[in-house]
């Protein structure tokens, strides 16, 4: 397998069906003309392609600069569709292709910091927070600073409109498309997982769509040794434009 980094007008027809049909095998209400519409909403997308060069995994993302946590122009990251196929869930090449993609764009932007605007609706991505950083907000035992809650309220407000409730801290997009019932099922025993437990709580209407929204620093200061070792991993064979800001 090998990742590959692509802006998003580099995608080919064969590609983007392909990546459709992996959607639309882990979500429900999949259709071409929503993932369109998604996509002309982001920047880049890595993909993670096998021996034959189709895709088995792949997230799509959105890089911008805009006003960060203390009033200073950041680079944020805003995730979209993310998945990856059951035969390719040991591999560390997707997490680590983008971690590295984002940074080498943070990098040609030129801002400070570098800020990770996430939606969950599954306990499977929300989970890669505490692994991968170490300060996030919303988080079990995390102590956020008023600063953090604010930003990522306005950012998720400028984002994502009236779809997004500042109460809840979710967001229910128009064309919502949730996970198959047994991928969104907690297998029995992973329930006492605190950070599940916690994404459960915030996020009940996860099963239909609901998505948790999140905010962390991807500065390497934040990253955890599993988050560095991504970064520091040998360098995926990426490609690809530059950034936009």
């Amino acid at each position: 397998m090998r990742p590959v980094c692509l802006c998003i007008d580099e995608l080919d027809t064969a590609t983007k069906s392909a990546m459709v049909g992996l959607l639309g095998q882990h979500f429900e209400r999949v259709t071409a003309e929503v993932f369109e519409a998604d996509l002309s909403d982001k920047t880049h997308v890595v993909v993670l392609l096998d021996e034959q060069n189709k895709p088995v995994g792949f997230s799509t993302f959105a890089i911008y600069t805009a006003m960060g946590p203390s009033g200073e122009p950041a680079t944020i990251v805003c995730s979209g569709d993310t998945i990856v196929a059951a035969s390719a869930r040991r591999s560390s090449m997707l997490p680590s292709a983008w971690v590295q993609s984002v940074h080498e764009l943070h990098k040609q932007i030129g801002n400070t910091g570098l800020y990770w605007l996430l939606i969950t609706s599954g306990y499977r991505t929300y989970r890669f927070l505490p692994v991968f950083v170490k300060a996030y907000y919303p988080g079990a035992g995390q102590n956020s600073t008023s600063d953090t809650v604010r930003c990522m309220h306005r950012l998720a407000s400028e984002r994502w409109g009236e779809q997004y409730n500042p109460e809840t801290g979710t967001v229910r997009l128009a064309n919502a498309q949730p996970l198959h019932p047994h991928l969104s099922e907690v297998p029995e025993g992973r329930q006492t997982d605190p950070h599940i437990a916690f994404f459960l709580g915030k996020n009940p209407g996860h099963a239909d769509g609901d998505e948790l929204v999140s905010l962390a620093c991807l500065n390497t200061d934040n990253l955890t040794p599993a988050g560095l070792r991504m970064l520091h991993a040998k360098p995926a064979a990426l490609s690809g434009g530059g950034a936009r800001g």
